[in-house]
C-alpha cells in the first residue's frame, strides 16, 4: 500500500511540473485574450499562436505575443493587461529591427 501511495504522489507532481510549461502558459494567455479581446471565439486562435510564438521568437509577430503571454502570467484585470503589454511594446525592440 505504501509503494501505491507513493507512486500516486509521484504521479501527481510530476503532472504539476507538466502544467507549467508553454501549454498552461497559453492557455492562460488565451484566456486573457477571451476576457479582453473578444469572446470565447478567440480562444483556440489566440492559443495556437501562442504556442507557434514559444518555438519561434525569432518572428515580429511571434515576439509580440510572447510579450503579452508574459503579461497574461501576472495580470489579472483587462486594464492591467492592456497597460502591461503598452509598457513591453515600448521597452523591447522587435527581432530584425
Amino acid at each position: 500500500m505504501p509503494t501505491r501511495l507513493l507512486f500516486l504522489a509521484l504521479a501527481l507532481v510530476a503532472g504539476a511540473a507538466c502544467n507549467s510549461g508553454p501549454a498552461s502558459r497559453c492557455e492562460k494567455y488565451a484566456s486573457m485574450e477571451v476576457k479582453c479581446n473578444g469572446g470565447e471565439g478567440v480562444r483556440s486562435v489566440a492559443k495556437s499562436y501562442c504556442e507557434s510564438s514559444a518555438k519561434d521568437k525569432d518572428d515580429v509577430v511571434g515576439a509580440m505575443i510572447s510579450l503579452e503571454a508574459d503579461c497574461a502570467q501576472t495580470e489579472t484585470s483587462c486594464d492591467a493587461y492592456a497597460a502591461c503589454i503598452d509598457k513591453k511594446k515600448k521597452e523591447t525592440t522587435p527581432p530584425g529591427m
